[in-house]
């Protein structure tokens, strides 16, 4: 969610966490429970991007669950053309 204040956007758990601890974020701020709408303090940490990306939820970006992706994945890289 995006909050417009003075001019200019910013994510509010960006903003929240502005809030709480008086001091921008270092680097990115992470939903531990991986529900992007859920702003509370408790469900945020600063993390560095490479662990901020340890805690994705494949399934929600690739609308798929693992056991499909298992089941039909080598044809579909068969239809893009990868071994």
């Amino acid at each position: 969610m995006l909050i417009g204040l003075l001019g200019k956007r910013y994510y509010a758990h960006r903003l929240a966490w502005l809030y709480v601890y008086g001091v921008w974020p270092d680097g990115d701020t992470d939903h531990i429970n991986r529900n992007k709408h859920d702003n509370r303090i408790a469900n945020l940490r600063s993390c560095s991007r490479s662990e901020n990306m340890l805690n994705v939820d494949y399934d929600e970006i690739y609308g798929a669950d693992r056991e499909n992706r298992r089941l039909h994945g080598r044809k579909n890289r068969a239809k893009r053309g990868l071994k």
